[in-house]
């Protein structure tokens, strides 16, 4: 074998090679990364259901890292949710609101990175849940924002209709939803 065989043998290799670690790297699908929160989300719930807390908060630290890995804004939305569910168990409302807000602030961010106008809409009425009317006020006017660049006026109606309902619902009423969801 000739150094030009050789050298064409080797970089066909470095070819294959290349093109063979980006696929094992991805060993699950982005749809199974996507949605890994949701079962120990479900664990979490149950563990709530049961009146375990502790088990909860631990099923809820697995879901906050997945949602967070897979850059799911819907997940992020759901755990912060789910994360003043376990706060009202453990009596400890303030931390749980605390640690939501700054969840479904990163959720904000990463819709409205991604130009996602109803993920951002979500993300307001989840603030607004929390009456923090400002942020949610200021969320929704993204969310419009977004909508209208793309020009979905369907989108960009019911997400008017949304910041309506949440500025008009009293805060109270709200509460009880946030911890619900």
């Amino acid at each position: 074998m000739n150094l030009s065989a050789a050298a064409r043998i080797a970089a066909y290799g470095l070819a294959m090679l290349a093109a063979a670690v980006p696929a094992l790297a991805r060993s699950e699908s982005p749809r199974v990364v996507a949605d890994s929160w949701r079962e120990p989300l479900e664990h979490a719930a149950a563990a709530l259901a049961n009146d375990d807390p502790l088990t909860a908060q631990r099923a809820w630290e697995q879901a906050y890292r997945s949602a967070v890995h897979a850059r799911a804004t819907e997940g992020l939305l759901a755990v912060g949710h789910a994360y003043l569910r376990i706060g009202e168990a453990a009596r400890d409302r303030s931390t749980a609101v605390a640690r939501a807000r700054r969840i479904f602030l990163t959720a904000l961010f990463q819709a409205r990175e991604r130009r996602e106008a109803a993920a951002v809409a979500a993300a307001a009425a989840a603030f607004a849940s929390l009456g923090d009317r400002e942020i949610a006020d200021r969320g929704f006017q993204i969310a419009i924002a977004v909508a209208t660049e793309r020009g979905d006026t369907t989108a960009r109606e019911r997400i008017a209709t949304l910041q309506t309902e949440a500025a008009e619902t009293p805060i109270p009423a709200l509460l009880p939803l946030a911890l619900n969801r």
